[in-house]
């Protein structure tokens, strides 16, 4: 391990917790991840990169214990970070370095926290929908997370009466109503019986 905490695997360098700067460790090298181990500890799992490619992976709270001394590495490894999100992400958070230059280290911060309360897919959704409102800043980004999501309508729910029996139980079928709506209509014959039965016939 090198002592800027960075583990050397397969041509890409990945960070573990500083704590443990000239540990030996064991990795364990996945299809799509890396997992840092020592003993049975687990120190660190990144995404993969891909090989040979000299990238920097590194989780900016593996630095955590000394932000307090280097407040301006905290902000270059938050805002590398967000960079490393990709697409929308590296184009807003470069506009927001030139737009933002005097508050730089403000904005980012707050970025970041976003990005680890809501995670990726909401921030660069929400990103996507600032840039293209052209609204650089920590507080567009928060009012578009923040929003609330409209809840469906209630459902409709059956008005039940004491000793009143359900509309299931009281329903007819059609036919019935059909059938004495007809038979409203009939004119009875003064020389003949009728006799009304269903289907709205007569006999």
């Amino acid at each position: 391990m090198s002592s800027g905490t960075l583990v050397a695997v397969l041509g890409n360098t990945y960070s573990v917790p500083i704590e443990h700067v000239g540990a030996q460790v064991t990795v364990r090298i996945h299809r799509e991840r890396i997992v840092i181990w020592h003993d049975a500890e687990l120190l660190a799992e990144h995404a993969r990169a891909p090989d040979g490619a000299h990238d920097r992976v590194v989780n900016p709270a593996h630095f955590a214990p000394l932000f307090g001394r280097k407040p301006r590495g905290q902000v270059m490894l938050y805002r590398a970070a967000l960079l490393g999100l990709g697409g929308v992400a590296q184009q807003y958070v470069s506009e927001l370095s030139r737009r933002q230059r005097a508050r730089l280290g403000t904005e980012v911060l707050a970025v970041y926290a976003l990005y680890e309360r809501c995670g990726a897919a909401e921030l660069l959704a929400a990103m996507e929908l600032a840039q293209a409102q052209g609204a650089f800043g920590a507080a567009y980004l928060g009012a578009l997370v923040s929003a609330p999501v409209p809840e469906p309508p209630p459902q409709a729910a059956w008005l039940e009466l004491p000793d009143v029996p359900s509309q299931i139980e009281i329903d007819r079928e059609l036919s019935a109503y059909e059938a004495y709506v007809w038979a409203l209509d009939v004119q009875p014959d003064l020389d003949h019986e009728h006799e009304l039965v269903l289907n709205g016939e007569v006999r």
